[in-house]
C-alpha cells in the first residue's frame, strides 16, 4: 500500500512531509516503512494517511467486481 507522510519526522531525516511511500502493514495498526535512512521501521498510523493513488486504485476494484 501507498501512504503520505503528514509531517517531517525528525527534522525530515527519517520521514518526509508529503512524501508517498510504500508501506506495509507490521501489527496493531502500525505501519512498515523504508525510510529516507534507507531502513524499514515501524510508524504509528497518526503520522500517514492514504495516498491517492491507492483510493483511486481501490474505487477502481471495487467498479470491476462491481460489473
Amino acid at each position: 500500500m501507498k501512504i503520505k507522510c503528514l509531517r517531517d519526522v525528525h527534522y525530515g531525516i527519517s520521514l518526509k512531509k508529503d512524501r508517498i511511500y510504500e508501506a506495509r502493514n507490521c501489527g496493531k495498526g502500525w505501519f512498515a516503512v523504508i525510510d529516507e535512512t534507507g531502513e524499514e521501521y515501524a510508524y504509528p498510523p497518526n503520522l500517514f494517511e492514504a495516498a491517492e493513488e491507492d483510493i483511486v486504485s481501490d474505487q477502481e476494484e471495487m467498479l470491476l467486481k462491481a460489473n
